[in-house]
């Protein structure tokens, strides 16, 4: 559930937390009640499924984002995925491609992919990262 994630990424940040440099929220991306030019960085790891309206969210992002902050998004593609049943639990399964024209679209500059390979001992599958700069 989001709450046992939000729990487990504080105690996996606890230090780094507890330093002052960085808070882990849990928040709608929807509606993200922040001021403009808020944050160096976002992340956004295994979210974007759910993003009803990618680009309007980006846009968001966008705004409460400082001048030359970062964001990364990171998702997984796994050929061996059934789509149809992802789609009917609620998952937008979507492609690098199409998450570089969402940044791109939302005037994220920089954008860059990265892949990562992943494992269990029966399946592989690739992580993206794709990051971008919001232009100062």
């Amino acid at each position: 559930t989001s709450m046992a994630m939000l729990a487990s990424a504080k105690k996996n940040n606890r230090a780094i937390i507890l330093s002052g440099h960085v808070n882990i929220l849990q928040i709608s991306w929807e509606d993200l009640d922040f001021p403009n030019n808020t944050f160096d960085r976002v992340s956004a790891s295994n979210v974007i499924y759910f993003w009803e309206n990618p680009v309007e969210i980006l846009n968001s992002i966008y705004r409460v984002m400082k001048n030359n902050a970062q964001i990364i998004i990171s998702f997984r593609i796994d050929e061996n995925l059934d789509y149809r049943l992802m789609e009917e639990y609620g998952y937008k399964l979507f492609n690098e491609k199409q998450v570089r024209q969402f940044m791109s679209n939302a005037n994220f500059v920089d954008l860059k992919i990265e892949y990562k390979n992943a494992m269990t001992n029966t399946r592989q599958w690739k992580i993206v990262w794709l990051s971008g700069i919001k232009a100062g």
